[in-house]
């Protein structure tokens, strides 16, 4: 990732308190995701950890996972670069990356919760 780029970037682990606590070989899937976008050249102080209640920042780009999901890390590397995109599986959201005008519509698509009468859009 080139550094320019990374300074507009935040990274937000999305880190749950009902998500199960997955771990392989020892490592927490969210300590696995934040050594990926180290290696891939993310700063360090731009990567977060926890609930999507805290996500904030003033970046104009926001990546955001799931530590209840497993990411290989080309996927990872991938995201970093990928303008405007949502992973999907079971109709519900597991990584992104987003622009900050649609951060909080994207959060409720991770959620899964929509308040009543209120539908979600993303551009």
């Amino acid at each position: 990732m080139v550094e320019a780029q990374a300074r507009h970037i935040r990274a937000w682990i999305l880190e749950e308190p009902t998500q199960p606590q997955i771990k392989i070989w020892g490592i927490s899937v969210a300590e696995r995701l934040r050594r990926a976008l180290l290696a891939s050249g993310f700063p360090r102080e731009q990567i977060s950890v926890g609930p999507s209640s805290a996500v904030q920042g003033q970046e104009d780009i926001f990546l955001l996972f799931r530590s209840d999901y497993v990411f290989d890390d080309r996927l990872i590397r991938a995201l970093t670069t990928a303008p405007a995109t949502i992973l999907v599986l079971d109709k519900q959201a597991v990584a992104a990356q987003v622009p900050r005008s649609h951060l909080r519509e994207m959060l409720k698509l991770f959620a899964c919760v929509q308040p009543q009468g209120e539908d979600v859009h993303v551009s």
